[in-house]
């Protein structure tokens, strides 16, 4: 795989690996929601190229914001968190938080990475909340 040649040769000690668990939400508004069957559709098409990254590789275990891409708000976060069985794991959740925005869908994103319940509730689940600044 070209990423893992190019880490190796640019001396990259992580590569980022999308491998999401399929999961839903119990909420019929974002289930019916076009943009998830899309979501869907990328979700395994890069959960297929993550099997081509080598088992030596340091790579997080498990990525949570492809299935609920564009309507991801706490519960998508919430339960990608809860179908991992791993206990010893990194899980990586993207949000795309801009301040500045017209679009609400990303001023959502944004008010997710001030949501205290949210950090209570991931806490609450067993997991530690790093950025990579903290490497």
């Amino acid at each position: 795989m070209i990423t893992s040649k190019l880490a190796k040769e640019y001396n990259i000690p992580y590569i980022r690996k999308t491998y999401e668990e399929l999961y839903f939400v119990p909420s019929l508004k974002k289930n019916l929601n076009l943009k998830l069957l899309v979501n869907i559709i990328n979700l395994l098409s890069l959960n297929l190229l993550s099997l081509k990254i080598p088992q030596n590789a340091k790579t997080n275990n498990y990525f949570i914001g492809i299935g609920y891409n564009g309507i991801m708000d706490d519960k998508a976060i919430e339960y990608g968190l809860k179908v991992i069985d791993d206990e010893n794991c990194i899980v990586e959740a993207v949000i795309n938080p801009l301040h500045n925005t017209r679009k609400n869908s990303e001023f959502k994103e944004f008010m997710l990475s001030q949501n205290k319940e949210l950090k209570d509730k991931i806490l609450r689940l067993g997991y530690d909340i790093t950025t990579y600044k903290n490497e």
